[in-house]
């Protein structure tokens, strides 16, 4: 899923087959393109806006490899430019909307932008300046029309009139003053000598005596669309009751109706395409299924569909020759389709609102979208006449694989050779050097030696990442997912009420576990990587044994769903946070409770135990994070939010943790557990998402505490330096919002779960650095601290395991006998263990 070259082929030829939109094919590879920032991704994303006639990103994008090495980007760079039609005109935009071109397209007639929306306004095409301005409408103008000659234009309004203008002299002619409801559409027909009005109505009406003359049909629901045929001997219109009906101009009797699907409401888009036999139409229903749809109007069933809008399509029109179509959704876009090859050649994204209406100039150059954000935009309609190369491989001879395998070999055994020397800093730019080499990274012994290095460097910040595997198996929203203390097996937890355990390895499921009734809400993985904790809306926390999978123990009490888990660092108990607004702390032997915590008003959301398992922080929808002393079962301090608080985590020293709220408020905050306070805020996630409220569901810190990930309602996760509260990353992959997102314990791998009903695995590439050898930093202090509270009596075994987590945090430059010499000096006079409290 992250090799350029496959995604760029394969979403090059689905779009083609018009199987995705040119925006999924963009996306698909863009993501390729963030998480790897490879220049194959760059040239290949160039291609794909050139194809689909982005010239202006297609340049921005060969900027960026101007100053590439490589021959082979810089032969295809001059190819590109070469090929690059300069005289390519810019887009225009400006206040109004409902816009029509004159016959002459030297002309736009559009109602009038913010502050103006009652008004008509007559602008210069080409400059987009005002000509005149024409008033007399009391409430919003709705729809526009010009006559055939140019002279005189036609508005309807939200005030339930029709104006007829002079457009010489701006001078209103006639008033139409018969309508009780808006107007929703108007058309001129015969030369100006009638026209068009529909509302709950579709009426035909004299130009010059502004009398009716029929009225063809009534829908209180309105009518949304009106188009005389070619011939201009019927009348095309769609209405709010899902139907589109064409209509004899001369005798008003029906010659056909097409139906929507029941699931359709409305259809508020419809016109000829082709010829008079031929129908387009644009709809969203009641299941969110956006399609335009060709008819042939003898037919019962649409002959194509195209898809690709994500909202309800308001309106579709199509060219002179009726070869491409607009359409124009909720979705605020616009797209230009090839109505033969059913394919979306181009999504013009610039609007932020709905786009309520979208023409085509008369000469076919040039395409009008108006939205409901008060602006009108003209696009240069791309001629599509460069079509994007397909990737091929690139072969080498034999000679050349031998000399690179040679050099990779030479490399690996010197890194090998300073590694064993002690000089970190030597191998690790060694190993670097093979990252450059094509089939470096993959040589025998490169990983192995790459994690080595690793562990006695500090992360500086991330070269890449990219989706490693996708874990497929679960029916509906994975909520909680983790990977174990070895990086062997991952567990996760879904609303589907199981919780399944995985390699990692082979990426396949081991064991499903159906032991919970209702939806399974929280899981995690004891520090010792033997056991998983899950808890569901069946009120109940579970105990499973990963290796074979088995249930080892039922915890109940709780008098509601179980959204909150975790493993004290001793493992020798368990934690819970309910919807009953209480935290129970759980022997894990026994399986009794051994204190609640009450405190909170409102539903406790996640729960999280410091590293030296002393305290406790606890989120809640009431607004507050509480931190707990675990031995007296008492809350030492409040922080308030003010907001819903979806997830809280302590960073690995944990004198910090971070906080990820909802209801629009989608800031991390990063709190000073001592003094109370909120040291840095975070921003990047959308305060608004899908048109509704965003919510960040999950934070984590990498095993350092120098970065942290979340994830929220948009299919994103995002990467932070904490250290400047930074975004150096946004991965995409999840097709709907993530709800978990964890580090493995080494930090080279992050699992995220989410509404797609997958977990993928997601494999980070972190730029290190070795510091220089050490004997002590105090920045490391409360590693040792947490170390001495859970093992006042420690072994060997347990100092080996101390160098071995300073390692994942960042400090394997730390001598062993430096740590040593530390840790004789924190030693406390009186040992104590964990807690010295019974069951109360």
């Amino acid at each position: 899923p992250n090799h350029a070259g496959a995604v760029y082929n394969y979403g090059l030829y689905l779009w083609r087959n018009g199987k995705i939109d040119d925006e999924e094919a963009i996306r698909r590879l863009d993501g390729v393109f963030r998480n790897t920032k490879s220049p194959i991704a760059t040239l290949c994303l160039a291609w794909l806006h050139r194809e689909r006639g982005d010239f202006s990103m297609t340049r921005q994008l060969l900027q960026q490899m101007a100053d590439s090495d490589d021959p082979f980007m810089d032969q295809h760079v001059l190819q590109m430019l070469s090929k690059m039609k300069e005289d390519y005109a810019e887009d225009r935009s400006f206040a109004g909307h409902s816009a029509v071109f004159s016959p002459d397209n030297r002309y736009i007639l559009s109602a009038g932008g913010r502050g103006e929306e009652n008004d008509v306004i007559l602008r210069d095409a080409q400059t987009g300046r005002q000509v005149a301005g024409f008033q007399g409408h009391t409430a919003p103008v709705n729809c526009i029309d010009l006559s055939p000659n140019g002279l005189f234009g036609l508005s309807g309004s939200q005030d339930g009139t029709v104006r007829l203008w002079n457009l010489k002299t701006g001078q209103c002619l006639r008033v139409l003053n018969d309508q009780r409801n808006y107007i929703h559409s108007v058309c001129f027909i015969d030369d100006g000598n009638k026209f068009l009005t529909g509302s709950n109505q579709l009426i035909l009406w004299d130009t010059e005596t502004f009398e009716m003359v029929r009225s063809y049909y009534e829908d209180f629901r309105g009518i949304f669309s009106i188009q005389i045929s070619e011939d201009g001997q019927q009348i095309l219109s769609s209405s709010g009751g899902g139907k589109v009906y064409v209509h004899n101009l001369k005798d008003g009797k029906m010659v056909q109706e097409i139906q929507a699907p029941p699931s359709c409401w409305v259809i508020k888009a419809a016109c000829y395409a082709q010829d008079n036999l031929h129908v387009l139409t644009g709809a969203g229903d009641q299941n969110a299924v956006n399609k335009m749809n060709l008819w042939h109007i003898a037919s019962p069933e649409p002959l194509h569909t195209y898809c690709g809008h994500k909202g309800n399509i308001e309106s579709v029109c199509t060219n002179s020759d009726g070869s491409y179509a607009l359409s124009g959704s909720v979705d605020h876009t616009v797209k230009l389709w090839d109505i033969k090859n059913r394919r979306c050649l181009r999504t013009f994204s610039e609007h932020i609102n709905t786009v309520i209406f979208v023409a085509f100039s008369t000469d076919d150059q040039y395409a009008l979208s108006s939205s409901t954000d008060n602006m009108t935009r003209l696009w240069r309609v791309p001629s599509f006449d460069v079509r994007a190369d397909w990737l091929l491989c690139r072969i080498s001879t034999t000679n050349e694989i031998l000399k690179i395998e040679k050099r990779i070999s030479a490399l690996l055994n010197e890194a090998h050779r300073l590694f064993h020397a002690k000089d970190i800093a030597g191998a690790l730019q060694t190993v670097r050097r093979m990252d450059d080499i094509p089939g470096g990274t993959a040589a025998p012994g490169y990983a192995e030696l790459n994690n080595q290095i690793r562990k006695y460097c500090q992360t500086i910040g991330l070269r890449s990442c990219r989706m490693a595997d996708i874990l497929n198996g679960h029916s509906q929203s994975v909520r909680a997912a983790a990977i174990s203390a070895d990086g062997l097996h991952a567990v996760s937890a879904s609303d589907d009420s199981s919780v399944r355990i995985w390699s990692l390895r082979t990426a396949e499921c081991l064991h499903v576990c159906t032991e919970h009734t209702k939806w399974a809400r929280a899981v995690c993985i004891s520090p010792d990587g033997q056991w998983a904790l899950s808890g569901g809306c069946d009120s109940r926390l579970v105990l499973w044994d990963i290796a074979s999978g088995k249930k080892l123990k039922n915890f109940e009490g709780h008098n509601g769903f179980v959204e909150a888990a975790a493993f004290d660092p001793a493992c020798r108990y368990v934690l819970s946070g309910a919807s009953d607004k209480t935290i129970k702390v759980w022997d894990i032997k026994s399986g009794e409770c051994l204190r609640t915590l009450n405190g909170h008003e409102k539903d406790i959301t996640a729960v999280c135990v410091s590293p030296n398992g002393k305290t406790l922080l606890s989120c809640s929808k009431d607004g507050t994070i509480r931190l707990w002393e675990l031995e007296r079962g008492i809350a030492i301090k409040n922080y308030t939010v003010g907001k819903p608080v979806w997830t809280v985590c302590f960073s690995p020293d944990g004198r910090t943790f971070l906080s990820g709220g909802s209801t629009g408020d989608t800031t991390l905050r990063l709190w000073d557990v001592r003094i109370g306070e909120c040291i840095h805020s975070f921003s990047g996630h959308s305060d608004i998402f899908s048109g509704d409220y965003n919510t960040v569901n999950t934070v984590g810190f990498t095993p350092d505490g120098r970065f942290a990930v979340s994830a929220s309602r948009e299919p994103t996760l995002k990467l932070w330096d904490v250290r400047n509260g930074q975004c150096i990353r946004t991965m995409e992959g999840h097709g709907k919002g993530i709800y978990t997102a964890s580090f493995s314990p080494a930090g080279g791998y992050l699992i995220s779960g989410a509404a797609d009903t997958t977990c993928r695995i997601w494999q980070l590439d972190w730029e290190y650095m070795f510091p220089g050898w050490a004997d002590w930093d105090e920045e490391a202090r409360p590693y040792l601290e947490a170390f001495l509270a859970l093992h006042p009596d420690y072994t060997d075994s347990d100092f080996n395991d101390l160098i071995k987590d300073l390692q994942d945090h960042g400090y394997g430059w730390l001598r062993p006998e430096g740590v040593q010499a530390e840790l004789e000096k924190l030693k406390p006079k009186k040992k104590k263990g964990l807690f010295g409290w019974m069951k109360r």
